[in-house]
Order: structure tokens, then C-alpha cells, then sequence
């Protein structure tokens, strides 16, 4: 059985690796990665971006390419596969 010490110990190492895990998740990550985890074509994702989202907070353009903030990507909805047309 666990000390409280212990438990104490063991959790704060859980976390230190928790956050190092988050920070390795880049700031910006490209609307193609995105999209294809989420299960959206590129250009339904764009749509998407510029229908919900606030541009240079939650996306911003680097030349022809779109790029998402980590933050933004979890409010876009996994695309369902019975989703009415």
C-alpha cells in the first residue's frame, strides 16, 4: 500500500511526463495532418476554418499553406460517417 508521500511522488511524476508530452505538440500544425485525422478533405476543412474560426487565432496562412493552432484543433468534430449530406 501507497504512502501518501508516495502517491504524492508518483503523481507528480505522471504529470512532468503529461506536459512533456503536450509541449511536444507542435504550436501550428498543417491543415493537411489535420484534415486527415479528422476525416475531412483538405478543402471541407478550409471551409470549415474560415466559417468557425477566427483567422491568426485559430489558423493562419504561411504562403499558399494553411497551418492550425494546437488549440483550435480540438474544437473541429471528427467528421461522422453517417453525417447527412
Amino acid at each position: 500500500m501507497f504512502d501518501e508521500k508516495q502517491l504524492l511522488i508518483e503523481l507528480r511524476e505522471e504529470i512532468s511526463i503529461i506536459k512533456k508530452a503536450i509541449f511536444s505538440i507542435p504550436e501550428w500544425l498543417s491543415l493537411s495532418d489535420i484534415a486527415d485525422d479528422k476525416g475531412f478533405s483538405r478543402q471541407g476543412l478550409r471551409q470549415k476554418l474560415i466559417n468557425d474560426f477566427e483567422p491568426e487565432v485559430d489558423y493562419q496562412y504561411r504562403g499558399a499553406k494553411i497551418y492550425i493552432a494546437r488549440n483550435a484543433v480540438s474544437k473541429i468534430k471528427r467528421k461522422r460517417s453517417n453525417a447527412k449530406q
